[in-house]
């Protein structure tokens, strides 16, 4: 199992520090904002809590988060793991497009305005 440490410099993952390109608070804190929220994409709707680092990508079962660390950014891309899979996200104004590791296609998400 890997353990992974928030650092100020990014997560350590297996010994090493994974450095993310976080130069400043204020970007921190504008990247959280932009992921926060509920996104809805082709049959699928994901929920991010960044406060506390989770993502519900099923929202038939409400209860069920996956663990969200953020790798690396720089400037609108975004390079984060939930549970054991590795995305790439692109965000947008008011959209999120998200490929997967090691999976062909790209899929994109809309923020939900409710």
């Amino acid at each position: 199992m890997t353990r992974r440490f928030p650092t100020a410099l990014g997560p350590v993952v297996g010994g090493c520090v994974a450095i993310a390109a976080l130069s400043s608070p204020a970007l921190a804190l504008s990247l959280r904002q932009a992921l926060e929220g509920r996104w809805l994409g082709a049959g699928t709707t994901w929920t991010i809590d960044q406060d506390a680092m989770q993502v519900n990508r099923n929202p038939a079962h409400p209860f069920e988060w996956e663990s969200l660390w953020i790798v690396a950014t720089d400037g609108r891309m975004v390079v984060f793991d939930i549970g054991h899979d590795r995305f790439i996200g692109l965000l947008g104004a008011g959209t999120l497009t998200i490929t997967q590791a090691g999976k062909p296609g790209y899929l994109t998400l809309a923020r939900d305005r409710l």
